[in-house]
């Protein structure tokens, strides 16, 4: 990752902003997605996320000697101070193919940082809340790619008191989600928990 040019912004910039956009022309095998995540289940969790009822998962990056810096938001000002290699610095949780995931991003411009997997486990909700606000309609936005999911988890948001939802599939699709409106994840099925490798954006994308 030392190689990827350095940038120094959170922000995406969004003329007319939306809640969730699938990615084009970017698609994984969700084979190897779903043998990723089978490896990490055989672990024991490395974190636990608050505000996630029963959410945990695995932090596959972090920063030098910071080991919970995933865990953690980004300041972009802060991160415009540290080298790129010490941003995305991988765990011990990374894998071979989850490596070849972010260059193949990096190809597309999308360059990550706090490279999680997120569980959100049966019968959960989190709470409404927004994450990194940034200025007034320049909207702040994380990739996901669902690795295993079930019809009755679904991103919310809610924007002028009216509640918006979406289901993403687990096809190796990767999503760009909008994070600085109130949103959360909820899980309903009774039996099933809901797996997404989520990431931060480091760079300047438009939507």
């Amino acid at each position: 990752m030392s190689g990827l040019t350095r940038v120094r912004t959170l922000y995406i910039l969004n003329v007319k902003p939306q809640l969730c956009v699938q990615v084009p022309d970017l698609k994984f095998n969700i084979s190897r997605l779903r043998f990723l995540l089978q490896d990490l289940e055989s672990k024991k969790p490395i974190d636990t996320f608050p505000n996630s009822g029963t959410g945990f998962g695995w932090s596959l990056t972090s920063t030098k000697n910071k080991p919970c810096f995933a865990t953690s938001k980004i300041d972009p000002q802060e991160a415009a101070k540290v080298p790129l290699n010490e941003i995305v610095y991988p765990t011990l949780h990374l894998s071979e193919y989850a490596k070849l995931i972010l260059l193949e991003l990096a190809k597309k411009n999308f360059f990550v940082a706090r490279v999680r997997v997120l569980a959100l486990g049966p019968k959960s909700k989190m709470s409404f809340h927004v994450d990194e606000a940034q200025a007034a309609n320049t909207p702040t936005w994380r990739l996901h790619i669902p690795l295993k999911t079930n019809t009755k988890a679904k991103l919310q948001w809610k924007v002028n008191g009216k509640l918006h939802e979406r289901h993403l599939p687990a096809s190796g699709n990767a999503f760009l989600i909008n994070v600085s409106e109130m949103h959360r994840a909820v899980n309903l099925s009774a039996q099933q928990t809901r797996y997404h490798l989520v990431m931060s954006l480091l760079n300047k994308v438009d939507v």
